[in-house]
């Protein structure tokens, strides 16, 4: 019966490292980033400098592929329906695992077909106004673009509707 205890416990202490030592390290080959927006645009240049960061701390080719379209849902999606092996990521926006879900039927769910690994920026909205300009602060900005709309201009990112 002590025999058998023994053999059990050092099949306890073996097993879990035969297991770990099975597994291969990661990343073994390229990773995709996707871009789920057109090329040049913030994301894309978020995605390409990240995909730099990445390549010299992982020692392995990151690339990015843009695939835009839809208001980021295609590219999302194409992440979304990728093998879950780590090797395709997604620079997601806010709008196709955020709003789009809560205004249109999706061909993913971003909370059981995505998994967050980190925020890797932010970016502030900042309303300007040339210092010799008669426009007051940006609550009546909307007011003044219908009073005089060809010296107004304002502009917006937000998936089509």
């Amino acid at each position: 019966m002590r025999s058998v205890l023994v053999a059990l416990a050092a099949l306890c202490i073996v097993a879990p490292l035969q297991a770990a030592t099975a597994q291969d390290a990661y990343p073994r080959r390229a990773i995709k980033l996707i871009v789920p927006f057109a090329a040049g645009g913030n994301t894309d240049v978020v995605g390409r400098l990240i995909a730099s960061y990445m390549q010299k701390a992982l020692n392995v080719n990151v690339v990015v592929e843009n695939r835009a379209g839809a208001g980021g849902i295609n590219g999302t999606d194409a992440v979304a329906k990728a093998a879950p092996d780590g090797y395709t990521l997604c620079v997601c926006g806010i709008g196709p695992i955020t709003v789009s879900p809560a205004t249109e039927k999706l061909p993913y769910d971003p909370l059981k077909d995505l998994a967050p690994i980190s925020l890797i920026n932010t970016n502030p909205l900042v309303s300007w106004s040339i210092r010799r300009s008669r426009r007051t602060p940006p609550a009546s900005s909307p007011r003044s673009a219908r009073v005089c709309p060809t010296a107004s201009a304002m502009g917006r990112s937000a998936p089509a509707a």
